[in-house]
């Protein structure tokens, strides 16, 4: 059965952040069976709703993305993502930059240290900051 998960605009974005999405689910994942981790993830389309979330073929319409999480303990969690059209999700304030340093060598070989809280969507959002941070040094060819 499928289940509404908080999401919103964060700043100035027109769209959810996937990361957003993917720690909301990680909560509904790991509920009651303790630590884990995320194995995959994958998005087709852009979002600018709410978003509902729910186990693998349990869904009614189709499915924006996907997800598959693990607990410690091994066992998988397959969820599914779907657009809520009739829900406008409210808008927060950007984080900005968690970034307190950053190295690369021009060829995607990077280090960077950030100042985040240890939840899944401040991690995340790490992760896509250095990933961009990365690509502004590559030739505009790469």
């Amino acid at each position: 059965m499928a289940q509404p998960i908080d999401v919103f605009f964060r700043g100035d974005r027109p769209y959810i952040q996937g990361s957003l999405v993917l720690s909301q689910a990680a909560r509904i994942a790991f509920d009651g069976f303790g630590d884990g981790f995320l194995v995959s993830a994958k998005f087709s389309q852009i979002i600018t709703c709410g978003v509902e979330v729910a186990p693998s073929g349990e869904g009614s319409g189709e499915a924006f993305g996907e997800a598959q999480f693990r607990t410690v303990d091994g066992e998988r969690h397959k969820l599914e993502f779907f657009a809520c059209e009739a829900v406008e999700p409210p808008r927060r304030p950007d984080r900005g930059s968690t970034l307190t340093s950053f190295s690369d060598d021009g060829n995607l070989n990077a280090s960077a240290a950030f100042s985040i809280a240890p939840e899944l969507d401040d991690l995340l959002a790490a992760v896509v900051e250095t990933t961009k941070k990365a690509h502004e040094r590559l030739p505009a060819s790469v």
